[in-house]
């Protein structure tokens, strides 16, 4: 293999018949990659794949999203789930929910669809903590996440097309920006546990896959 150095590029020029073939074959595994030099050390150099940028591009998940796959991860998705002996119609319902100090306001919110719980909950008043499960919560704190999290993994796990759809979406990023952001769970944090539980679920996979 002759290499060329040429300004910024850096030219390899198959010389036996077998590199050629084997050159023809990576350029088309590798066709509009990105690479990085990985080392310098010593006399040699080693350029490492940063993969198809199509595939470093963010995905956006909410429910205006224009894949319906896409809106399955979301929080306002219908993806009936149940929570510490309580149905929910959907994350969103769950996540309104938490405002009710009543517990039949409370079911009530959980029975709706995403869109009209976060209507409905508009009745009620801001407050800087709640009450689930006999533990005072304070709202936006790690455990008020902490409860987010949890819901979306009983959703995931209860809904195999919800859980679906949060796999297939790897290795791209996953975002959640709105036009205002959350005061009680932003975008960063929400994107956070879904990449998360992503994470897992993939390595479940994998793991499941290594046994057979």
């Amino acid at each position: 293999m002759k290499v060329i150095f040429r300004n910024e590029m850096l030219i390899l020029v198959p010389v036996e018949p077998e590199e050629s073939s084997a050159l023809t074959r990576w350029k088309a595994d590798h066709r509009g990659h990105s690479f990085i030099l990985a080392t310098d050390q010593g006399s040699g150099l080693m350029l490492r794949d940063l993969g198809d940028p199509r595939l470093n591009q963010p995905i956006n998940v909410t429910s205006r999203h224009p894949s319906k796959r896409i809106q399955l991860i979301g929080n306002f998705a219908d993806t009936p789930f149940e929570l510490d002996g309580q149905r929910y119609c959907s994350v969103e319902s769950f996540w309104q929910s938490l405002k009710c100090r009543c517990e039949s306001d409370r079911q009530r919110i959980a029975a709706l669809p995403g869109p009209g719980a976060k209507l409905a909950a508009r009745e009620f008043p801001n407050t800087e903590s709640f009450q689930y499960c006999g533990a005072e919560i304070l709202v936006g704190s790690f455990a008020h996440w902490d409860l987010m999290q949890r819901a979306c993994r009983a959703k995931f796990e209860q809904n195999p097309r919800a859980l679906a759809a949060l796999v297939s979406t790897f290795p791209h990023p996953l975002v959640h920006r709105l036009k205002g952001d959350s005061r009680t769970i932003p975008g960063d944090v929400m994107a956070r546990i879904w990449l998360g539980l992503r994470h897992q679920y993939c390595q479940a996979q994998l793991a499941a896959q290594a046994e057979q």
